[in-house]
């Protein structure tokens, strides 16, 4: 009996604030990940995941597919003064029909002219738009596309960012995606006027990496030497690759369910 009161009085310590307040659990979206610090990726957010998203403090939320948020998540993105940026194909006055404000709709310029996907990186690479959602209505292959591409220009092997991808895609992870992270090409993307500290900080390491790798390979040639194969396979394997223009903005606005 001791035990059972015991787990009772932890079960209503979890329940009820000190002054006898019904607490309100936090329920985090689905597919809910934190990218890195300030940058964080989820799902279409539903009511119960409102007190969640309202603790993270956010300021953008960007929505990569054409599928329409509910009305509910609209109107919470405006009460909280959440610039919401479209990136789908569904129109700014579709969207605003859901109560979000003109103000914070935020549509980006030259939309027909320019891929998604290098949109989405560069919102995304913006430290004055933090803290930043990324969503998609799974969760799946919207943002993982965004997040695999940003993955590689942090430097992140192909094969790594490709299990970041299938973690959270799974077991519906498509092959259509998997290849537009593989050969996008990151000389699209515009480095935004104020990255985030983290990106900047990665990115000077591997300058050091690459300058250590370039000066090792000519004193090597210099001397006759061959290249080790681990230089080869470590410094050698990021370089462009050629791929379809239109791929990632299929990926982007086809619609992200299972």
């Amino acid at each position: 009996r001791s035990k059972v009161d015991s787990a009772s009085r932890m079960e209503t310590r979890s329940e009820w604030g000190p002054n006898g307040e019904r607490r309100q659990a936090l329920v985090p979206p689905e597919r809910f990940g934190a990218i890195d610090v300030g940058l964080f990726r989820s799902n279409y957010p539903t009511e119960a995941n409102f007190r969640f998203l309202g603790s993270l403090g956010l300021r953008t939320a960007v929505n990569l597919t054409q599928e329409r948020l509910l009305r509910s998540a609209l109107a919470f993105f405006a009460q909280q003064g959440i610039q919401l940026v479209q990136l789908g194909e569904t129109s700014s006055s579709e969207i605003s029909s859901g109560m979000a404000s003109d103000d914070l709709l935020k549509q980006p310029p030259d939309t027909s002219d320019c891929d998604p996907a290098v949109q989405a990186l560069e919102i995304a690479l913006d430290a004055s738009a933090y803290p930043l959602l990324l969503m998609s209505s799974s969760g799946n292959h919207g943002v993982g596309l965004v997040v695999g591409c940003l993955r590689r220009l942090q430097g992140w092997s192909i094969s790594s960012a490709l299990d970041e991808y299938r973690s959270f895609a799974a077991p519906s992870s498509r092959y259509t995606t998997e290849q537009a992270i593989e050969l996008f090409d990151l000389q699209l993307v515009e480095l935004p006027a104020e990255p985030p500290s983290w990106y900047t900080d990665l990115a000077a390491v591997n300058e050091e990496e690459s300058a250590w790798c370039e000066e090792e390979c000519r004193k090597l040639r210099a001397a006759g030497q061959p290249i080790p194969a681990y230089i080869k396979h470590l410094y050698g394997g990021f370089g462009l690759l050629v791929t379809d223009e239109r791929a990632e903005e299929r990926v982007v606005n086809e619609s992200d369910d299972d």
